[in-house]
């Protein structure tokens, strides 16, 4: 049973959403749970979509907040993060009483009416102590700009492992999609605040999450995760390559993921330099040999993913 006092702070960071914005906010209000504030951060938009958060503020005025600040156009990553410190900082003028709990939210997807409800109850389930850090994050629909379905799984569209607990295949490899995430007040702490270095906010919390706390996989989808051509990371479909096949060998001498390792190497430095207190030997040497793909050639740096993600 969800408590009286459970507040979620539903944070939406918006970028020229127009298209999509009405029907991902018409779900968010419409959810089973109703004990929340949605908390939007605008990164410099230029078409309607400040006309529509308008129009929603007046009509939700107790449900909605607007914040302005931070400056423009920070990117996903560093717009949520601020959302995050936001949050944290005015717990009492957002309505939240006692341990705060942080959902994220994209403007172009569409969740389920029971999505909060699905997230809050199985943290709840394990976690009845706010001070353990806890991460919580769900399965997703891949829906077209229409929203017919084109997998019933993002794990399975992209031969993810959610449920895996290899803290190497974390590091090169992020399986926790922001949209459905959960967090507690206590993982929010320890995260923030997040890097510019952080490849997405999504990855740098499940990466905390990961040494400091929990993550728990729920498997069922719960958003339509919508894919058009704005999306800044979208569901690519991933096949398995056999070894030794001519497919294996050409993504290996292929150059179109060298920029994001690289960024991987990056951000693995910093989660060292921050946190490394907190890891053992074992994590230590793994997030200092992610960290040499920054510098390495497109062929090196795959080899380095690969042997990462095995251990």
């Amino acid at each position: 049973m969800i408590p009286d006092n459970f507040k979620v702070a539903i944070l939406l960071s918006t970028y020229n959403g127009g298209k999509f914005l009405e029907r991902q906010l018409d779900s968010v209000l419409k959810q089973t749970f109703q004990n929340y504030v949605i908390v939007i951060r605008d990164d410099g938009s230029t078409d309607n979509t400040l006309q529509i958060i308008d129009h929603y503020l007046v009509d939700n005025p107790d449900r909605i907040r607007m914040v302005n600040g931070f400056g423009k156009n920070l990117g996903p990553s560093q717009s949520f993060g601020r959302l995050v410190e936001y949050v944290l900082a005015n717990k009492t003028e957002l309505g939240i009483i006692g341990f705060a709990y942080i959902a994220f939210c994209d403007q172009d997807d569409v969740w389920d009416p029971k999505k909060l409800e699905i997230t809050i109850e199985a943290l709840l389930s394990k976690h009845s102590d706010p001070s353990q850090p806890v991460l919580v994050h769900t399965d997703l629909r891949v829906v077209d700009e229409q929203l017919k379905i084109i997998s019933s799984s993002l794990a399975a569209y992209q031969h993810l492992r959610p449920q895996s607990r290899n803290f190497g295949r974390r590091l090169v490899e992020n399986s926790v999609t922001g949209c459905t995430v959960l967090i507690n007040e206590s993982l929010a702490n320890k995260a923030i605040p997040v890097p510019e270095s952080a490849v997405m906010h999504d990855w740098w919390l499940a990466l905390v999450a990961s040494i400091s706390g929990e993550i728990l996989f729920v498997n069922q989808a719960t958003v339509n995760y919508r894919q058009h051509s704005g999306n800044l990371l979208g569901a690519v479909p991933i096949k398995p390559a056999r070894l030794f096949s001519k497919k294996l060998i050409k993504r290996v001498f292929n150059r179109d993921s060298e920029a994001l390792l690289r960024d991987v190497g990056l951000q693995s430095i910093q989660f060292k330099l921050r946190y490394s207190e907190k890891m053992g030997f074992r994590q230590k040497l793994l997030c200092g040999t992610t960290g040499t793909m920054r510098k390495l050639p497109p062929v090196l740096q795959k080899i380095i993913f690969r042997f990462v993600r095995l251990l």
